[in-house]
């Protein structure tokens, strides 16, 4: 999408655990008996998945694509840079499931250097 960011088109990749994230804080803003059970609920799944620093696992993998900066337009954006880009949009879902599912213990982007995130990027496809 040429009207957001480099960051904005990444993000589009983790919506779905963006949306939790949102949800969680729109229920925590207005805190009340009656929402205390869901942001629990939440709470569990954000812990459970790591989501509390999205925005940075989703930063280390930009940085091991080696995507251009978060700000950038995509706009302005060489063919390999959007390949890039979009690689790191398709594969951050996915990714994340994989380290979340393939270890039985707590496996977080946080815990990976850029090469292995890398490495295992390119194992995924």
């Amino acid at each position: 999408d040429e009207s957001k960011t480099v960051f904005e088109n990444v993000m589009e990749g983790v919506a779905d655990k963006k949306a939790i994230l949102d949800r969680y804080n729109e229920l925590m803003m207005n805190y009340s008996d009656e929402t205390a059970d869901e942001g629990a609920q939440l709470q569990d799944v954000i812990d459970s998945q790591n989501l509390w620093d999205l925005d940075s696992q989703v930063e280390m993998a930009m940085e091991a694509l080696r995507c251009p900066p978060g700000e950038s337009s995509v706009e302005n954006l060489s063919g390999g840079e959007i390949r890039r880009v979009a690689l790191c949009k398709f594969s951050l879902a996915s990714l994340i499931c994989y380290c979340s599912m393939s270890q039985p213990t707590t496996w977080t982007l946080k815990q990976l250097s850029a090469r292995s995130i890398y490495a295992n990027i390119q194992v995924l496809y």
